[in-house]
């Protein structure tokens, strides 16, 4: 069974778009108003997928859900912009 993680805060209307992971040449980034959904590519038959959830935000700082798409846990991730 799938959980259901709701965005309660908005990440900066500017990020919005397709990024690029310089640590990670191999993934493709979409940022939205309350996603990031990174998927990559580690060879040509499989692909991974981590979304992350805004749940908090306090200045320049979101507290982030993570959630892999073929995991079954959901960790927490704080990032600074």
């Amino acid at each position: 069974m799938k959980e259901v993680v709701k965005a309660s805060c908005q990440l900066p209307k500017h990020f919005s778009g397709v990024w690029v992971n310089t640590a990670n040449m191999n993934a493709d980034v979409f940022i939205n108003e309350t996603h990031v959904i990174e998927t990559w590519y580690p060879d040509e038959t499989r692909f991974k997928k981590t979304i992350y959830v805004c749940r908090e935000q306090r200045g320049s700082r979101y507290m982030m859900t993570r959630l892999p798409v073929n995991g079954w846990y959901k960790l927490f991730q704080l990032i600074i912009f």
